[in-house]
């Protein structure tokens, strides 16, 4: 398994740091859209891409409810976004 999570999420905080600059005080940075995942019985993160969609209920006579709902579902990668090596299943 890779580190590249990590190395990366290094280097995007040096870059906030610099984005910010003497206009503030950097606190913290992580990466958003990671999964915990049991891989053999370890838990693990993974990047995840969520993808949110939003749909009309059907009544029992056929009619669509007039609210909207909305659902998501995640993808995980099986491949690192970054180097591409292959993750543990």
């Amino acid at each position: 398994m890779c580190d590249c999570l990590e190395v990366y999420g290094e280097k995007m905080e040096n870059r906030a740091i610099v984005k910010i600059g003497s206009k503030g005080k950097y606190i913290h940075g992580s990466w958003e859209n990671l999964s915990l995942v049991d891989v053999n019985g370890v838990f693990t993160t993974r990047p995840s891409l969520p993808f949110a969609f939003k749909y009309r209920k059907i009544k029992s006579n056929g009619e669509e409810y007039a609210n909207v709902s909305s659902d998501t579902h995640v993808l995980f990668f099986s491949f690192c976004p970054f180097c591409g090596v292959k993750y543990d299943n």
